[in-house]
């Protein structure tokens, strides 16, 4: 940490603003990055920011009356702090529809078929879709329910799905003799019961889908 705090202030400010930037675009993903891939896009969401700030400087020195220039500190107040919401911002965009909008003009050239989240999982997830309801069928032949539509307001998301397993609200239950069981969901005193299903026992995961 200190020979990143010994850096000039300007660097520091394109670092930080760099690594939110990153973070924005890579959290909740499980993605991970060779070293050199992890600072080009520090630096590259850095640099937007950075660019960003240095034009808004001159623009108030351009709409000032006087030449007299801004103080230093306060410079660099407002450097960082526009370098910072820039980048968050132009992260945000990436997120939010650039990258798939990129992604999907790159497959129509046939450069690549790859959508670059890191796992088939993640590509489902990601994706923009209404979920009516989720299948999780386990190497016992059980399979359990959740039909969101059956399911009013909760204290968490409706389903919960990672590489270590899945949390849901089961509204029923298909047992491996072929018969079903209802579960009914009632908010009381103690809360609403989600349940968690570790990865180990799970055998394939049957997701509804329709375009969101």
């Amino acid at each position: 940490m200190q020979p990143l705090l010994a850096l000039p202030y300007e660097v520091q400010i394109v670092l930080l603003a760099g690594y939110f930037g990153y973070k924005v675009t890579t959290i909740g993903r499980n993605v991970s990055h060779r070293t050199e891939d992890f600072l080009l896009q520090v630096l590259a969401f850095g640099s937007i920011g950075r660019i960003a700030a240095a034009g808004f400087i001159q623009l108030i020195a351009y709409c000032r009356d006087t030449p007299v220039p801004l103080p230093e500190n306060i410079q660099l107040v407002i450097i960082a702090v526009i370098a910072l919401v820039v980048t968050m911002l132009v992260a945000l965009a990436w997120r939010g529809g650039l990258q798939s909008k990129w992604i999907g003009f790159m497959q129509m050239i046939h450069l690549y078929r790859d959508d670059h989240q890191g796992s088939v999982l993640s590509s489902i997830v990601q994706e923009k879709a209404v979920w009516p309801s989720v299948l999780v069928h386990f190497d016992d032949g059980r399979i359990y329910e959740s039909d969101f539509h059956q399911l009013s307001e909760r204290p968490l998301a409706h389903i919960c799905l990672n590489d270590d397993g899945i949390a849901m609200y089961v509204t029923k239950v298909h047992r491996e003799d072929g018969t079903e069981v209802d579960v009914v969901h009632t908010t009381d005193e103690y809360g609403s019961s989600i349940n968690y299903f570790p990865r180990s026992n799970i055998e394939r995961i049957e997701i509804a889908w329709e375009k969101g």
